[in-house]
């Protein structure tokens, strides 16, 4: 009868602790060259899914005047931890005001909602560094860099009954690399997202 013996298992293979350590060690080169990207790749979805979300909502509130037959306002009150957007009816023929949102004089439509993706991580501002290129006039700079919600003399984006609208520019960021507009074309009442290449120097 046969017998196995101990010295018939010597040469199975397997892996040595050396060899362990260097596929560790490549693991964590690979992904220390990985991670940067895809850090930029998250922080530029995050931004893209807000600026959109906020398309989404000028929409909504420029089908509600359309339909309704009624002047409104949209307004993103930035205070607390996540910004939110009520969107509000001329109630005394004047325009819509932030002191008469206020008082009641301007009533809401529909209950203030907050906004889902806009936020500490991809929020309203404008991008460390160097400032963009003014968009309505690339021969200059923005400037004010503490209002990154700008309709003339008002934070608040109002809607005719004929689809139209205020004329302005949400600026949005991640706080590092990205920086986006959506602007808002009054006699079309529709938004564009932009995208400035800060290499390039340019808005596209």
């Amino acid at each position: 009868m046969s017998q196995l013996h101990p010295s018939s298992h010597r040469g199975a293979p397997g892996f040595q602790l050396i060899e362990v350590t260097l596929a560790l060690a490549l693991l964590g080169f690979l992904a220390l060259l990985i991670a940067p990207s895809l850090h930029r790749a998250s922080a530029r979805l995050r931004v893209d899914l807000a600026a959109r979300e906020l398309t989404a909502v000028m929409a909504e509130a420029r089908s509600h005047a359309i339909r309704e037959s009624v002047f409104v306002g949209l307004k993103f009150h930035l205070e607390g931890p996540r910004p939110r957007w009520g969107l509000y009816r001329d109630g005394d023929g004047d325009g819509l005001r932030s002191s008469d949102i206020a008082d009641g004089t301007d009533p809401a439509v529909q209950p203030v909602r907050a906004l889902q993706f806009v936020g500490a991580r991809a929020g309203f501002g404008f991008q460390p560094g160097p400032p963009a290129a003014d968009p309505s006039n690339p021969g200059q700079r923005l400037t004010d860099l503490d209002d990154p919600i700008r309709f003339g003399r008002s934070d608040i984006i109002s809607f005719s009954t004929r689809g139209t609208s205020s004329t302005g520019t949400l600026y949005l960021t991640d706080g590092l690399d990205w920086q986006l507009a959506v602007r808002l074309q009054g006699s079309r009442g529709r938004p564009r997202i932009v995208t400035w290449y800060r290499a390039e120097e340019e808005w596209r």
